[in-house]
């Protein structure tokens, strides 16, 4: 599971979804390698044998001026 919860005046919580709205997580369409084969894209990397996704661009509105606080949780 990956947060990206965003605490602030004008709104609170998760910004993180794939691209059909459901959170990130290891069932979530996101994930986009599973390395059962040697894929090069993990050569030489502690993601060999496991599991790996694109970028992720989250995006939300935010207010001028106000303060906002983000919580990265793996």
């Amino acid at each position: 599971m990956f947060i990206g919860y965003v605490e602030s005046d004008s709104w609170t919580g998760n910004v993180s979804f794939d691209e059909l709205g459901n959170p990130i997580s290891l069932n979530a369409g996101f994930l986009d390698f599973r390395d059962d084969a040697d894929l090069p894209e993990f050569a030489g990397t502690c993601f060999a044998g496991h599991g790996g996704t694109r970028w992720l661009r989250s995006t939300t509105q935010v207010v001028p001026g106000e303060t906002l606080t983000l919580v990265v949780a793996v």
